[in-house]
């Protein structure tokens, strides 16, 4: 943890506890919206669709609101 002009800030992406939960949630978010592929029969072009709507059930409905979507899209370009 740093503090810079009296301010605490941590390195997200490098503290463990928080990188294994944003991979649980990303895991989550990966198999639900696996789910919805399945369950429209397998009938490609609609990931995105897939996605947001699976993040929205996950992780509630401030997913899809502009503060809450940099967690997932953040961690997974760190990886």
């Amino acid at each position: 943890m740093a503090t810079e002009f009296g301010i605490q800030s941590w390195n997200t992406l490098e503290d463990p506890a928080f990188s294994a939960e944003v991979a649980e949630r990303l895991e989550t978010v990966r198999r639900k919206a696996f789910e919805f592929y399945e369950a429209r029969g397998g009938e490609h072009g609609y990931d995105v669709d897939d996605w947001l709507r699976a993040e929205k059930e996950v992780m509630g409905s401030t997913a899809s609101e502009p503060k809450a979507a940099p967690l997932l899209l953040i961690s997974a370009m760190a990886a």
